[in-house]
């Protein structure tokens, strides 16, 4: 195939896979005899999980004498055997592509993964360091965006690794060079952004953004960070503008409602609070936010005997919304739960020297005050009413509260890793 016949394949497999024909891409794969063709298809159907076709069809391929030193084949068969648990097979089958081709970087990437899940430590981060070494060459210069790309992934697969270990330092460092390599994949500038907020560094998170939001400005996850980084700043104003702003990119969004009702409570204003909450319930009503927020409007207002039997049951339920804006990878209320739950002993005088301590230290804005010293006064009495109020306070409110760090989120026993060049799939980057 010539490389202009290639890329219109590859385009033509990218739309069946934006258009979920998972079956109109088996059938092509099963119909295929070209050998460069086949690997496409096969990347593909990794992509829709089709493991054992893919599983299938290589070893097939590999029964005969010239596809047997085909290294992607194998490469392909270890992400396949690594989707299915099978880490043996997998670390068997990259190690046979590392073989026959020391230069296959996606191979490292694959069994430093099956290290990591085995404990070889050691072992994974070597085979990282390695795949690094082999793309030494390239820089954010480098005209080829594939290869960009696939270096950022490396650089993304260590982050993973120091998330899990809480290592904070190298976990920036890891995700600051996927950006600096790839800036044009929007998705790195928003978990660096997520990282720095939860450590604490809320002004060079909101510079992440920005420029995540340049690369991709569809990207309603980071529009929505953005608005809940603007409230932590005290700039509330600009807060509930984003988060309009992402309410006109998706208005059937209820993350986005959600967010923009959050703003508003940053900014006082409980009545527009407790129409956008009402908005979000609509969309979604199994989303307990929009009770709990409501609940708050109410109780701002000084109605909360308006709350009704049928909100209760949600005021127990785990927010959804901060899993929307920090993915899988960050969990922001690991600590602001166990923190706030503490706060129920304490009393209003205790609650309010406590803020004012907070607000001498600088941690939090002037403008912020008034707001915080009405939920604050109020607050022992809203945890007795409302046990699980410690674990749904408002993102912004809850964060800047117990000023958590971040942890290891529960992540799915087998961490998704690109194979098809170009960067990873929406949805994955978590």
């Amino acid at each position: 195939m010539t490389d202009k016949s290639i890329e219109e394949f590859r385009e033509k497999i990218e739309a069946l896979l934006e258009n979920e024909e998972d079956d109109q891409l088996l059938d092509m794969l099963e119909a295929c005899v070209d050998p460069d063709e086949k690997f496409y298809l096969l990347e593909a159907a990794l992509q829709i999980e089709a493991y054992d076709q893919v599983i299938e069809h290589i070893e097939a391929a590999v029964g005969a004498q010239d596809e047997a030193s085909d290294a992607r084949l194998w490469m392909l068969m270890g992400f396949a055997r690594y989707y299915q648990d099978d880490l043996e097979d997998a670390q068997e089958a990259f190690t046979k592509a590392i073989k026959l081709d020391p230069m296959e970087v996606r191979a490292l990437m694959g069994r430093a993964l099956v290290f990591r899940e085995i404990d070889f430590e050691r072992a994974a981060r070597l085979d990282l360091d390695r795949a690094l070494m082999l793309l030494e060459d390239v820089t954010p210069d480098t005209e080829d965006a594939e290869i960009r790309a696939l270096k950022a992934e490396v650089f993304n697969a260590q982050a993973t690794m120091a998330i899990d270990d809480e290592d904070h330092e190298a976990t920036e460092a890891a995700l600051r060079h996927a950006v600096d390599v790839c800036p044009e994949d929007a998705t790195y500038g928003l978990d660096l952004a997520r990282h720095l907020t939860l450590t604490g560094k809320i002004k060079e998170a909101l510079e992440a953004l920005n420029a995540a939001i340049d690369a991709d400005d569809l990207l309603l996850e980071a529009q929505l960070l953005k608005s809940y980084v603007l409230g932590a700043l005290g700039q509330t104003k600009a807060a509930v503008q984003t988060a309009r702003d992402a309410v006109d990119l998706d208005d059937e969004e209820p993350y986005s409602l959600l967010q923009l009702a959050n703003a508003l409570m940053l900014d006082g204003r409980f009545e527009e609070v407790l129409a956008t909450a009402e908005q979000a319930i609509a969309l979604e009503p199994e989303l307990p936010d929009g009770y709990q927020i409501k609940m708050a409007a109410l109780h701002g207002l000084g109605r909360s005997e308006e709350a009704t039997d049928d909100m209760e049951p949600y005021f127990e339920e785990l927010a959804d919304l901060p899993n929307f804006l920090f993915g899988e990878r960050f969990d922001p209320y690991a600590d602001a739960a166990s923190s706030l739950s503490e706060m129920v002993n304490m009393s209003p005088d205790d609650l309010m020297k406590f803020s004012e301590q907070f607000f001498a230290t600088g941690q939090l804005p002037q403008e912020l005050k008034p707001v915080m010293d009405q939920i604050l006064q109020n607050l022992p009495d809203l945890l007795q009413q409302m046990p699980g109020l410690a674990q749904m306070m408002p993102p912004e409110i809850a964060a800047q509260l117990s000023a958590p760090s971040p942890g290891p989120a529960a992540a799915p026993s087998r961490p998704s890793l690109t194979v098809i060049p170009g960067g990873k799939t929406p949805g994955d980057e978590g």
